[in-house]
């Protein structure tokens, strides 16, 4: 699969991830440097089909939106809403799942790439997206750090959120749990 989604990037220059039945994602962090962008799709228990990507706003910064792909025209909702200093910022969405009835969970990351100090407003995130009015939670902070080969896991109420971080001279391995639905973290270092 992973050589089949690498070729799928190098040959049209996006991609669309789909997550599996058992709700977790598993969705490669790319530089929007490099020209490629991610698109992530995830139905609803109604059968819709929703899509959340970067998207270059009328201020010239990429922000995160999703839509419901067979609404036309796309009613597409702005989801991150980035400062003045965001002015070279990568979004990359890495999951996106229904929660029960109210919504969205929505996990993505952001990297700064010219700014004095990228770890003021890079890292890992994690928002709540209504359904119905369409506004979304404040963004929780899960690491300052952009993260490395991270997971996403739904279990009816409980999120599970791994990855890697590289701090300094070392990698971490990183665990953000939620038994709440989002509303509340603990984030904890892994040790093996």
């Amino acid at each position: 699969m992973k050589l089949i989604l690498v070729f799928f990037l190098i040959l049209i220059g996006n991609a669309v991830a789909v997550a599996d039945e058992h709700k977790q994602s598993n969705i490669p962090v790319q530089s929007c440097l490099s020209g490629q962008s991610i698109t992530i799709e995830s139905t609803n228990d109604k059968g819709e089909i929703y899509r959340l990507w970067s998207q270059k706003q009328p201020n010239n910064k990429l922000e995160l939106v999703m839509a419901n792909v067979k609404q036309t025209p796309l009613d597409i909702k702005q989801i991150t809403f980035s400062n003045d200093e965001a002015i070279s910022k990568c979004t990359t969405p890495i999951a996106l799942q229904q929660g029960g009835q109210w919504g969205w969970h929505v996990l993505w990351s952001e990297s700064m790439v010219q700014n004095k100090e990228p770890e003021k407003l890079s890292g890992l995130f994690y928002a709540r997206m209504d359904g119905e009015s369409w506004v979304s939670s404040l963004p929780k902070r899960l690491s300052k750090y952009s993260p490395i080969n991270p997971r996403f896991r739904l279990d009816n109420q409980n999120i599970t959120v791994t990855w890697q971080q590289r701090e300094s001279d070392f990698t971490a391995n990183m665990q953000a749990v939620s038994q709440d639905e989002g509303r509340t973290w603990e984030v904890t270092a892994i040790h093996p």
